[in-house]
């Protein structure tokens, strides 16, 4: 990895976003030599695996790309055999030291684009992007920097550096009539018990594992009308009980105790991961977060302050509200955060679990389709396996429903291949979105996994790399060359 400060930086590829997704495809650009500037808005890297995410959310435990497979038996690696989960540093640690090895990676860290600016004779190429710090408050200030690239990703969970540069974007929900998906929309549904098949002697074992819960049929009131709401959000708090690495929580300045009444008896701590830890999966806002996606930094951070503050307040409520039943009350207090994560943060995670925010307008729109007819397609770059899913968008609720949104597919979804044209925008030749990329609402419900990400991360990176060597454009790639070189890399198009 090559430290870099200079005002101004000529590089082959431009990454915004050392999310999974965006470090895979720096890493195997890199190797595929490539120049890469890889740049993060914050100071740590990894996104939700480096933020209490603690799974590999997938039903399939075979091959997808060279880079996941490594990483996922690098992670793994550090825990006993049959262990759950992974601890949040163990992923950072993992990420730092691959993209530490690699010469041809710049890292710039807590900087955002602030600017783009086009090819004089071509507005359809990319030429360059400003960065800033994202916090300004620096005495000296720092610099600007000019990133001159020939190619550019935004593998950002915000799909930020896309917006910037005026690719089409959307956010919220489609209409049922937009792309004629059954589950569009204002939707209410029930989650159900959802057994697997009978098994019989003569079954081939299963390529996916199977997923216990299932969404029901929808539920009167379903008008599917199409709005700007997005699925909730919250952080992953990774918690211990450990007493020996245990901090207690202390009771938030915003505390907002008739928030948590009804969840008193709602909660458990199952999500354990190694060494005396857990992935809890903390209170959902919902609907706090539809003004995220499109807002600037200053609102964004204030809305993950009030995410965070109901998350530290319900465990604190949990722990000492009398209204809790005693059992509850007994298990919360033995877990706390733990005293060997996140330490300049108080040992809470950096970022928030960002579920959904900004999508691509692309050359191809991923949707319900894909997934429920298990569609492939001749420019496949990578597959998607996890139930089409959503959680709650709205409050609202119907007799008998869950909170109105809330969606879980598990019984009818297929694999299904992502084309190449889903990262591509009508708008430009030389950018890819990797991860807010062209998905309807339902139809981002499967793409959304880390896996799935870092499969498509890896993908860009050999086509970028083909692009290069073939001396062309992203967007002129032959199709069947991209899927065979794809194919010889050891790139997996569907789980087999």
């Amino acid at each position: 990895m090559t430290p870099a400060n200079p005002i101004s930086i000529t590089t082959d590829l431009l990454i915004f976003g050392a999310t999974p997704g965006g470090l895979t495809c720096a890493i195997r650009s890199a190797r595929e030599g490539l120049r890469v500037v890889l740049v993060h808005h914050h100071h740590h890297i990894g996104g939700m695996m480096s933020n209490g995410l603690g799974v590999f959310d997938t039903l399939y435990d075979g091959s997808r790309s060279p880079l996941f497979d490594k990483i996922r038996q690098r992670i793994k690696g550090n825990y006993p055999s049959g262990s759950h989960g992974y601890e949040p540093h163990m992923a950072e640690s993992t990420f730092e030291s691959l993209v530490a090895a690699e010469d041809n990676i710049t890292l710039i860290r807590g900087k955002i684009p602030v600017s783009v600016e086009y090819t004089l004779s071509n507005n359809r190429l990319i030429h360059a992007v400003t960065i800033a710090p994202l916090s300004e408050n620096r005495t000296p200030p720092t610099p600007h920097q000019t990133i001159i690239a020939l190619t550019f990703v935004d593998a950002s969970y915000e799909g930020d550096l896309a917006a910037l540069a005026g690719a089409t974007m959307t956010t919220g929900r489609e209409s049922r009539a937009h792309y004629n998906e059954p589950h569009a929309g204002l939707i209410y549904t029930k989650t159900l018990p959802h057994p697997p098949a009978p098994d019989t002697s003569s079954s081939p074992p299963p390529v996916l594992r199977h997923f216990p819960l299932t969404s029901g049929p929808l539920l009167p009131g379903s008008t599917g009308e199409g709005d700007r709401a997005i699925q909730a959000y919250n952080f992953r708090v990774c918690l211990t009980c450990d007493p020996a690495n245990s901090i207690p929580v202390e009771k938030p300045a915003r505390y907002e105790r008739d928030i948590f009444l009804d969840l008193r008896d709602r909660w458990r701590f199952t999500n354990r991961l190694p060494n005396h830890k857990t992935s809890w999966n903390a209170p959902l806002l919902i609907g706090g977060n539809h003004g995220y996606p499109d807002a600037n930094w200053p609102v964004r951070q204030t809305i993950a302050e009030r995410h965070r503050d109901l998350a530290l307040g319900l465990l604190w409520f949990l722990q000492n509200d009398t209204e809790v039943p005693v059992g509850i009350r007994d298990e919360a207090r033995r877990w706390g955060l733990p005293r060997d994560e996140f330490s300049d943060n108080d040992h809470f995670p950096w970022e928030m679990y960002v579920r959904e925010a900004r999508r691509l307008v692309g050359r191809y729109v991923f949707t319900e389709h894909d997934a429920l007819e298990g569609r492939m397609h001749d420019d496949a770059i990578a597959f998607t396996e996890w139930p089409l899913d959503s959680h709650a968008c709205t409050t609202a609720t119907v007799p008998g429903s869950d909170h109105e949104g809330k969606l879980l597919l598990a019984a009818e979804t297929r694999p299904a291949q992502i084309p190449f044209r889903c990262l591509l925008p009508h708008e430009f030749d030389n950018l890819l979105v990797t991860t807010c990329l062209s998905a309807s609402h339902v139809g981002w419900g499967t793409i959304r996994l880390e896996p799935v990400w870092m499969h498509i991360g890896e993908s860009a990176g050999f086509a970028l790399s083909l692009a290069r060597r073939h001396n062309r454009s992203l967007t002129s790639l032959a199709v069947n060359s991209l899927k065979e070189f794809l194919e010889q890399q050891g790139v997996s198009l569907m789980p087999a």
